[in-house]
């Protein structure tokens, strides 16, 4: 039950990423996108709580990445 919850919070994010590429001014769209990486992350770590899941690919890499320096995006042609 509980992983299905957490499943269905990937479908909501994706359905919100669409939404927000429709609906949103372009200044707002990569905050938009972290602030849903972020809920995302906290559902992870909520469920590997739950159920004890230790596995390195549900685990957060590299320690202080929130004040990592982003990567430029690069010109549009």
């Amino acid at each position: 039950m509980v992983a299905g919850a957490y499943r269905r919070g990937f479908y909501a994010a994706g359905a919100a990423i669409t939404q927000a590429a429709t609906e949103l001014p372009q200044d707002q769209l990569f905050e938009h996108l972290v602030s849903i990486g972020r809920e995302r992350r906290t559902a992870t770590e909520r469920l590997n709580r739950i159920t004890g899941d230790q596995h390195p690919a549900n685990t957060q890499v590299g320690a202080g990445s929130e004040n990592a320096q982003r990567r430029q995006p690069e010109a549009e042609c």
